[in-house]
C-alpha cells in the first residue's frame, strides 16, 4: 500500500514540474488530450499555451491547442489559433483547412470556402478540402 501511495504522490509532482522546452509541453499536452475528458483538455491547452509562450513560433503547439479549442466548443479561439498560424507561415496549407472546418463550425460559410480555396491551392493533394467544399449547402 505505501508504495501506491508514493507513486500517486510523484504523479501529482510531475504534472507541476517546469519543462525544460516548448516541445515538452506540446508532448505533455498530446498525452493529456489522448485522455479525452474535459479536465485532461483543459490540462493539454495549458501545456500548449506554455509551449507558445517559451516559443511564440512552435507551429505544432499552436495547431494542437486550436484542435482542442474546437473540441471543447471554443471555436473563436480556434479561429484565433489558425489564424496565427497563417500569420506565422502563409504556405501552411493544414492552417487554412483546419481554419475552414472552424469557420464552417461557426457558420460562416464564405470564409470556409475561402480558406478550403487557399489551402487547395497550396496543396492539391488536399482531399478533405475539397469534400468539404462540396458538402457545403
Amino acid at each position: 500500500m505505501l508504495a501506491i501511495a508514493v507513486v500517486v504522490a510523484q504523479d501529482a509532482t510531475a504534472q507541476e514540474t517546469p519543462l525544460p522546452n516548448a516541445e515538452s509541453y506540446n508532448n505533455r499536452g498530446i498525452a493529456y488530450s489522448k485522455k479525452g475528458d474535459s479536465a485532461a483538455l483543459d490540462r493539454a491547452m495549458a501545456d500548449y499555451t506554455q509551449a507558445i509562450q517559451q516559443d511564440p513560433k512552435f507551429v505544432p503547439a499552436y495547431i494542437n491547442r486550436a484542435r482542442a479549442y474546437r473540441l471543447t466548443g471554443d471555436i473563436d479561439r480556434a479561429i484565433a489559433d489558425y489564424t496565427q498560424l497563417v500569420q506565422l507561415d502563409p504556405k501552411f496549407a493544414p492552417a487554412y483547412y483546419n481554419r475552414g472546418i472552424a469557420y464552417r463550425m461557426k457558420g460562416d460559410t464564405d470564409r470556409a470556402i475561402a480558406d478550403y480555396g487557399q489551402a487547395i491551392k497550396l496543396d492539391p493533394r488536399l482531399n478533405d478540402c475539397k469534400w468539404h467544399i462540396c458538402v457545403i449547402p
